[in-house]
């Protein structure tokens, strides 16, 4: 965790697209229009269960939820504040290490919970060698992650479209040859990926991807039985390759080697087995949706600290803090961090 007088953000890049394929450009301003959108209309509580982030009030623990804090636009950037409530986790606690005395952090308002605050800062523009994304970057909060922040604003993009149908629908694409065009609803989406830090570069370059694994695991049959019954099955193909740099092409290969096992296997999530070349073993990214498969690892992630703050810093703000922008925002203008 980052101390009272530093933040630790993650370089980002945020990109627009749409859901199915359509003959529609989707930009930053629909995401813009649908948080304003949101917070006209008072609908930018989005519900937490497990680690997901739903649209829809679940009913139970109802303060498990995120809400867009503060917002700002200017000419260059978007300003997005989201707090996260949770009820799930203790309530901040202090310790006094001298006499080893600990004071709970208390409050006298019976529905308040814990919580954390996470600042994004979206660039509106788009250089030729950003390759249609936006940089970003979002301030590190424990329980408010990059996934969750994505999901968070996926949920507003799916309630602006619900509410404004005739700004979504665009002709589906043509796919086989003769294949009659038909106009469709479609929905914005949006990604937030990585931008790649030196570890993964390095592992590229160096040689130490050495494989893969195809994973596939299927839940058949839940509940009691009178008989023997498959309750699930786990399926793991596990691919050594010569250890090579070239990502693109043990991409391709995962690919190949999927489609033909299609017919037996139909996988759904893959890892990449990296080598370290320090001691021979070999560790393995987290385990990746593979319709995530041309993006890059978030465990990569580009991770830089600010500090030097001129008072100690809180762990939730209800609205922007001034030095907190402005110092995350400097990172832009580091070139060296975006190659």
């Amino acid at each position: 965790m980052s101390s009272a007088n530093e933040r630790m953000f993650y370089l980002m890049r945020l990109a627009m697209g749409r859901h199915p394929a359509v003959d529609a450009s989707v930009t930053i301003p629909t995401l813009i229009d649908a948080i304003e959108y949101a917070r006209e209309k008072a609908t930018d509580v989005a519900w937490v269960v497990g680690n997901r982030v739903h649209g829809d009030e679940p009913g139970i623990n109802s303060s498990n939820a995120i809400y867009l804090a503060d917002f700002r636009l200017d000419e260059n950037y978007v300003h997005i504040l989201l707090v996260r409530g949770d009820p799930t986790v203790g309530r901040p606690t202090f310790v006094n290490m001298k006499n080893k005395s600990v004071t709970p952090a208390t409050s006298d308002d019976p529905d308040a919970v814990p919580a954390v605050s996470a600042l994004l800062v979206v660039e509106r523009s788009i250089s030729v060698n950003d390759k249609g994304q936006h940089r970003s970057i979002l301030e590190r909060a424990s329980g408010l992650g990059k996934s969750m922040v994505r999901d968070y604003l996926a949920v507003l993009l799916r309630r602006y479209a619900k509410d404004h149908p005739d700004k979504f629908e665009a002709q589906k694409k043509v796919s086989k040859k003769g294949e009659k065009p038909e106009t469709i609803q479609y929905s914005p989406t949006v990604k937030l990926n990585p931008q790649q830090n030196a570890s993964l570069k390095n592992d590229m370059e160096k040689g130490q991807i050495g494989g893969f694994r195809l994973m596939r695991g299927e839940a058949k049959y839940n509940g009691p039985a009178d008989e023997a019954r498959i309750v699930g099955t786990n399926v793991q193909l596990q691919v050594k390759l010569t250890p090579t740099g070239n990502v693109k092409n043990v991409l391709k290969t995962l690919k190949n080697v999927k489609n033909a096992m299609s017919a037996a296997v139909d996988f759904d999530s893959y890892k990449l087995d990296l080598l370290d070349t320090d001691d021979g073993d070999e560790h393995s990214t987290q385990l990746l949706p593979l319709e995530t498969i041309d993006n890059a690892d978030m465990r990569y992630c580009r991770t830089v600290k600010a500090s030097g703050f001129t008072s100690e810093l809180e762990q939730c703000y209800p609205s922007f803090h001034e030095e907190i922008v402005v110092k995350a925002k400097k990172f832009f203008g580091q070139a060296e961090y975006w190659k």
